[in-house]
């Protein structure tokens, strides 16, 4: 295996795990294993895994964060730093 070959299989190999633990948007995992294209990356991760980092992380069944929070009011702010 040539050295090229081998990091592209280590940066293919540690997107499958962070697509199965936590959720990022594709191009972040891209972005943090090297690669620049989300389009790129993408068909890499076919080629290399036979199917989409999408299905790959749905497999897995990793959601994004309920980004639905209620707003906290003036009296929960004061709770949380200890004021009336």
């Amino acid at each position: 295996m040539t050295p090229i070959a081998y990091l592209k299989r280590k940066r293919l190999e540690k997107a499958a795990s962070l697509l199965e633990t936590i959720y990022r948007p594709i191009k972040c995992v891209a972005a943090e294993v090297g690669y620049h294209s989300r389009s790129y990356f993408s068909r890499a991760f076919r080629r290399f895994h036979g199917r989409w980092p999408a299905d790959h992380r749905r497999d897995y069944r990793v959601s994004p964060p309920n980004i639905r929070t209620p707003l906290s009011t003036d009296a929960d702010f004061a709770k949380s730093v200890g004021t009336r």
